[in-house]
């Protein structure tokens, strides 16, 4: 999975702003097997603002290491399904970082509603 991200300031252009009037980011996640049962998540982010800042980079890694904790529980759950269940189909569809982060995403969004009715 390959998200793109682009920002400027109202008026500069957007997502089209020249390179230096916005902050950009790409970020890659990548899964790859590595037996039948277990596999290696790879994540990497390039990144054009604010490259010198080393409190910066420290607060991006540790946000990105709270997330791939939480993907990786839910990769491992995952897995631990697809063990115990070999013949259902259905468990191989979510086993990758984007259907991860949707589900966390809809869980969270699910739970903000429920104590928001009550």
């Amino acid at each position: 999975m390959m998200i793109e991200v682009g920002v400027a300031l109202k008026g500069e252009g957007g997502y089209d702003a020249p390179a230096d009037r916005k902050a950009a980011s790409i970020v890659v996640d990548f899964i790859t097997p590595e037996t039948e049962t277990s596999h290696w998540y790879f994540w990497g982010m390039a990144r054009q603002f604010a490259v010198d800042d080393a409190a910066l980079t420290e607060t991006i890694r540790e946000a990105q290491g709270k997330i791939f904790s939480e993907d990786l529980d839910m990769l491992e759950q995952q897995q631990r399904n697809l063990t115990q269940f070999p013949d259902r189909k259905l468990l191989k569809l979510n086993i990758d970082a984007g259907g991860v982060r949707s589900r966390l995403m809809i869980e969270r969004a699910i739970a903000r509603e429920q104590v928001e009715a009550e």
